[in-house]
């Protein structure tokens, strides 16, 4: 996966969605693992990126998904503390209640949907 991880390298120094890549076992090579590390550091959102039982293994990665890991839980501390706006990605909510409790309508409310009698 030499060629293949060089553009990888540049597809994820301009992604802005991507948290994780996982290239286990993939038979990248030193050249392609360099790559890699190149095209994380202007990243900000990969927080995991395995590339582990590969040819080699590269330091750069490890710390470059430890200043986004460090980066985005510190911009999110602030959020919570200030009234600092910043990019939030994605979040994961589960509704969970009796049926005919307002779930849908609260999803589509926080949506900004109208509301819908059915």
């Amino acid at each position: 996966l030499g060629s293949g991880a060089v553009a990888l390298g540049r597809a994820i120094a301009v992604n802005k969605n991507l948290d994780q890549v996982i290239l286990k076992r993939c038979s990248i090579s030193g050249d392609g693992i360099v790559a890699l590390a190149d095209g994380l550091r202007p990243n900000k959102t990969l927080t995991i990126l395995d590339v582990s039982e590969n040819e080699t293994a590269f330091t750069d990665i490890r710390d470059s998904l430890e200043r986004n890991r460090k980066m985005i839980r510190e911009n999110f501390l602030r959020a919570l503390t200030t009234e600092t706006k910043g990019p939030w990605n994605r979040s994961k909510l589960m509704f969970i209640g009796q049926g005919r409790a307002g779930k849908t309508s609260l999803v589509r409310a926080l949506l900004g949907k109208p509301f819908s009698e059915k």
